[in-house]
């Protein structure tokens, strides 16, 4: 082999050596760094789900509300406003980051 060739080839092996050993190094900072971003995803999504959950409260409520136009039953009224409400709670909850969230609603509308 060439001796230019050789110094070349072990140039670019010393420099191989020197990003391996960086990266080594850093792969546990990067796996704790990746972790830290998981629980706060994790905290995030209980909000997101309470925004899923109201926009869903939100919708049957004006679907309450057009049959109820068209039956004229007060009862069904009754039940849109209520539905009305549990939406704005957890809008409201969602916007102030309370940590209320109804499980059973949740897998219901997952």
């Amino acid at each position: 082999m060439p001796a230019g060739t050789r110094e070349t080839l072990e140039k670019r092996a010393a420099k191989h050596e020197v990003d391996s050993k960086r990266y080594a190094k850093e792969k546990d900072e990067i796996k704790r760094l990746a972790e830290s971003y998981e629980k706060q995803y994790e905290q995030l999504n209980i909000h997101d789900d309470q925004f899923d959950m109201s926009e869903a409260c939100f919708t049957v409520a004006i679907a309450l509300c057009g049959v109820t136009a068209l039956t004229r039953r007060a009862w069904l009224f009754r039940f849109a406003i209520v539905l009305a409400s549990i939406g704005f709670a957890l809008e409201l909850n969602g916007f102030l980051g309370w940590l209320f969230h109804p499980e059973w609603l949740a897998k219901l509308l997952g």
